[in-house]
């Protein structure tokens, strides 16, 4: 019995051992000395990764530029989780259906949502290959639950596809009657707009937490999710695009995470953009509830970003950041960016 007890201990320090040595090799291999202990979120824009051309490979080569910086949040220990947008591209992925009605039968809105979450999750995915000899990379299908009762739906908001001057928004209202456009930024620049719900919550958030702690890389809720409703016990889908920030928002809070970071392809959040064009650096939410309320930040665009830094803060009491992703590493140390605390 003695030395039977002697070798199962013995057998335990060596599995032990092994772990330990596993651990080691991975960590050299990939460069990771040591976990900082901090878990970021990083939510990139639609905007940011769409690339001048449009084309698959202009976006992926966005894509690229943008994964490059956050391999190396990674090497340095950060838990990461991944979340983008799809404004431009999921209202593109509407036009070719519609565009082609008369030859395949056109996928509707939520559809699209879920094409680009999927074609966006693969480009990330396979950016980090170029950037990181790691292949612990997962790409979640997210759904995100709203309310059929939200406001939302009647008051269209999330402007998405391409940017139209005044000749092409005609031709873009004869093409689709009964779509609705607004004036971007005051400057005869015209989009498509949807509707775009509150987040309510999100599937497969413990998932992510579970991954996280195994040493995985997420890339969940591209897009926001694909939107759908609770009917009758079953899920539904309707038509709309969840902000990416607010969903991320619910994410980064239900995670317990570190930073909640939006990038995007501009500085921070600014104070008169179209005018004087003064950037906030170190706000609280109570300060950015003042400026939402003086309609400040335009809606569909920074206004939810500032919606969902103003809720990460009060929510979890972490800081929130918005800034562009070529200064990630500048605005996560406090040096760049606008950061919004409690």
């Amino acid at each position: 019995m003695l030395q039977r007890s002697i070798m199962l201990k013995l057998l335990t320090t060596c599995r032990r051992l092994i772990t330990a040595c596993k651990i080691s090799i991975f960590m050299s291999r990939y460069g990771l000395i040591s976990l900082t202990g901090e878990i970021l979120v990083l939510a990139l824009g639609g905007n940011a990764i769409i690339g001048e051309s449009r084309t698959f490979q202009s976006q992926l080569e966005a894509v690229s530029s943008v994964t490059e910086e956050i391999a190396k949040l990674v090497r340095k220990g950060y838990g990461v989780v991944i979340t983008h947008g799809n404004g431009p591209q999921v209202g593109d992925a509407l036009l070719r259906h519609e565009s082609a009605r008369h030859l395949v039968p056109p996928l509707p809105l939520y559809a699209c949502v879920a094409e680009t979450q999927g074609i966006l999750g693969s480009m990330i995915q396979s950016s980090f290959s170029y950037h990181l000899d790691c292949h612990d990379l997962v790409s979640l299908v997210s759904i995100v639950y709203v309310s059929k009762k939200d406001p939302a739906f009647k008051r269209l908001s999330k402007p998405i596809g391409p940017v139209y001057d005044q000749s092409q928004l005609e031709e873009a209202k004869k093409r689709n009657p009964n779509s609705i456009f607004k004036e971007i930024g005051g400057l005869h620049r015209y989009r498509r707009l949807v509707a775009s719900p509150d987040p309510l919550y999100i599937s497969g958030s413990g998932a992510v937490k579970d991954l996280l702690e195994r040493g995985y890389v997420l890339i969940t809720a591209g897009g926001g999710g694909i939107p759908a409703i609770k009917q009758g016990g079953r899920t539904v889908f309707v038509d709309a695009v969840v902000d990416k920030d607010l969903a991320s928002e619910k994410i980064a809070t239900s995670i317990g995470a570190s930073k909640f970071v939006s990038l995007t392809d501009v500085e921070g959040a600014y104070l008169d953009y179209i005018g004087s064009k003064k950037l906030l650096r170190n706000v609280t939410a109570k300060q950015m509830k003042t400026y939402l309320r003086n309609g400040e930040f335009e809606e569909g665009s920074m206004a939810p970003k500032v919606k969902a830094a103003v809720r990460f803060a009060e929510n979890t009491g972490n800081r929130a950041i918005i800034c562009s992703f070529t200064n990630i590493f500048e605005a996560i140390a406090g040096r760049a960016g606008t950061v919004v605390r409690k």
